[in-house]
């Protein structure tokens, strides 16, 4: 009975013990439970803040690229039209240069015509365009020279000439005589370009043009009749009256 009693004793102690060990594992796995459950609630929380944030800059990022497309895009045109534009300016330049050369081929022709020209012009003429003669480029000058100057030049050298043509003028120089080396004043009426009469105190005569100037005829008869004119012109003639002088045309005299 004794050792009944005994082993009866243990086995309650051991049992005792094995539960109060359940116990004490099942605190422990309960505590280990929630910390487990806080711990996967923090992390929740923190990622879903996280979510959030992650969110917020991936919108902003997607604002980011639509924002760069747009200026690629704006870029892309941009690129387009200064290329469209350059083509256009370089078209632009291609005429102009075209048709400043050939302003400047049609410039140099009338300067060459014009220097053709000096030595069938009057002096009187030759004197008044003196100013506008020295403008005149030669060669290399023409460089140096702009287009509009240089059609400006042209102008005012062809209205004078042409203005000259237009009249009959009269006047008064010191030069030699034909056929003399002695030099008196004389008296000339130039009828345009293309013809003049001269009156001296012991001569009289007429002038035409050439290419190596003007040559000048002596024709005493002609006195009274170039004396006659000059009066006529100055309107110093008591009466108008017709004057026969002979004029040089092209295969002859009349």
């Amino acid at each position: 009975m004794h050792h009944l009693t005994t082993l009866l004793i243990s086995i309650g102690i051991a049992s005792a013990v094995a539960h109060a060990d359940s116990v004490d594992s099942a605190r422990t796995s309960v505590s280990d439970w929630v910390q487990t459950e806080q711990a996967i609630s923090r992390e929740a929380l923190d990622w879903q803040a996280d979510k959030t944030l992650l969110l917020d800059m991936i919108t902003i990022a997607e604002k980011r690229v639509a924002t760069l497309e747009q200026q690629v895009k704006a870029h892309e045109t941009f690129n387009s039209l200064a290329q469209e534009e350059r083509r256009s300016l370089i078209e632009q330049d291609a005429e102009i240069a075209e048709y400043t050369s050939a302003v400047d081929a049609f410039l140099k022709h009338a300067e060459q015509a014009i220097r053709e020209l000096l030595p069938r012009l009057p002096d009187p003429l030759k004197d008044e365009l003196a100013t506008e003669l020295k403008r005149l480029p030669d060669g290399d000058s023409t460089l140096s020279t702009s287009l509009n100057e240089r059609t400006q030049t042209i102008t005012a050298i062809l209205t004078q000439i042409r203005e000259f043509d237009e009249q009959v003028a009269i006047h008064q120089t010191i030069r030699a005589l034909p056929n003399s080396d002695n030099e008196v004043a004389v008296r000339t009426i130039w009828v345009g370009l293309g013809q003049a009469y001269y009156i001296a105190p012991s001569d009289a005569g007429y002038g035409l043009p050439s290419a190596n100037g003007w040559t000048w005829h002596s024709a005493p008869e002609l006195s009274n009749a170039i004396q006659d004119s000059i009066q006529q012109i100055e309107a110093t003639a008591s009466t108008p009256q017709l004057i026969d002088l002979p004029i040089q045309i092209k295969g002859g005299t009349l």
